[in-house]
């Protein structure tokens, strides 16, 4: 506030000429119920994020496993289905030259010339679905499609699998006695699992 010179010297000094008047309020907050709470709602909901991003980085994981195993699968079955096309066009050969020689009749030729087109067919089947399960291991590693990827065969007594002991449990599997046992308990199990 600015007052008048001349007044303030005729005031005796009761009213200053510069004069400044000012409120300060200060508050300090002991405790708060809902601010604690929104404390642990934001940490509980941080630990919450940090699930859902180990979530789902243990399901990519889960889904390029599962791929690189059913991979293996069908690599094995395109080899299969190409022994199984290899045999049977070695015993068309056989038919052909055992009706040729009058040993056999045309039924066995035919027979084997309709197994051939079933064999290639299957091959041809077991080979797309290699190639298709290749390009999923491509998408799940974020690669181009056309990636070429060489699998390594899985051997459960080598490498990573080799601290599982998967021998014992061969030989489990091969003893009568435990089987029926084994199977009851994978049974159980199963239902309990459906129950929770």
């Amino acid at each position: 506030m600015y007052i008048d010179p001349e007044l303030a010297k005729v005031s005796n000094g009761l009213n200053p000429e510069f004069s400044t008047n000012g409120n300060i309020a200060a508050q300090q907050l002991l405790y708060s119920e809902s601010a604690v709470a929104n404390i642990a709602i934001q940490k509980e909901l941080e630990k919450a994020q940090e699930e859902i991003y180990n979530t789902a980085e243990l399901d990519a994981l889960f889904n390029a496993c599962n791929a690189y195993f059913s991979a293996l699968i069908l690599k094995t079955n395109a080899k299969i289905q190409n022994q199984n096309l290899q045999i049977t066009k070695r015993n068309l050969e056989l038919a052909e030259q055992n009706f040729d020689a009058g040993a056999s009749g045309k039924s066995d030729v035919l027979r084997f010339r309709s197994q051939l087109a079933q064999n290639t067919q299957s091959l041809i089947q077991a080979s797309n679905a290699f190639k298709q399960s290749l390009n999923t291991i491509n998408q799940l590693l974020n690669n181009e499609i056309s990636n070429p990827i060489d699998l390594e065969d899985a051997e459960l007594s080598e490498g990573v699998f080799k601290e599982y002991n998967y021998q014992k449990l061969f030989t489990l599997l091969d003893d009568p006695k435990i089987q029926t046992k084994l199977i009851a308990f994978l049974v159980q199990e199963q239902k309990s699992m459906r129950q929770n």
